[in-house]
């Protein structure tokens, strides 16, 4: 009774069987060139939404370098489109 033994499953059969089990393939769903982009997109579009949003809450203070000329507000007197007082 040589059969008794003999193993029931071949040893290459047993090796390639113990390898594929552990080799875990993931799904190919992107290329990384698409994947890369679309991450890349994702970032862009999060900053421009934060910076959006953030304009709404923040308010900046504006300054400028023009020469101004303050006026008196009591006067009743009219006011012409230059900002001069009308001599009556």
């Amino acid at each position: 009774m040589k059969d008794e033994n003999r193993a029931l499953f071949r040893t290459d059969a047993i090796r390639q069987y113990t390898q594929s089990k552990e080799n875990s393939v993931l799904p190919r769903i992107a290329s990384p060139r698409s994947f890369i982009f679309l991450w890349s997109l994702l970032g862009m579009l999060s900053l421009l939404g934060v910076t959006t949003i953030s304009t709404l809450f923040i308010k900046l203070s504006v300054y400028t370098g023009e020469n101004a000329v303050i006026m008196p507000t009591n006067n009743k007197n009219q006011q012409t489109a230059a900002g001069c007082a009308r001599d009556n």
